[in-house]
């Protein structure tokens, strides 16, 4: 790999990706000063759009989580039987650590 190689892609598709958000800005700006009442029903339009995304997501989130109840307890919990895990097994490592080995 060398690590002088560049390579240019192009941004074109960016750029006029930002000219369209500032163009329909400024076509958002120009009609709410031109038409009456327009700000205000937009705002109300987005405020209920965005109530009913919440309202969407809370029953999502409460159908999921009712849902979970009978899966939870049907899996019970799992453990292993045959392990010891007393402090008293761990085993003593000799030796120092290495990195890894090169060729």
């Amino acid at each position: 790999m060398d690590p002088n190689k560049k390579a240019k892609e192009s941004t074109k598709g960016s750029a006029l990706g930002f000219l369209l958000v500032g163009v329909a800005i400024v076509a958002v700006i120009a009609a709410i000063i031109l038409i009456p009442n327009l700000f205000e029903n937009l705002v109300l339009a987005l405020l209920i759009i965005v109530v009913a995304i919440a309202l969407i997501a809370i029953g999502i989130a409460l159908l999921a989580g009712i849902l979970a109840i009978p899966m939870y307890a049907m899996k019970g919990a799992e453990y292993q039987t045959d392990m010891s895990y007393d402090i008293d097994d761990v085993k003593e490592v000799d030796g120092k650590m290495e990195g890894p080995k090169k060729d």
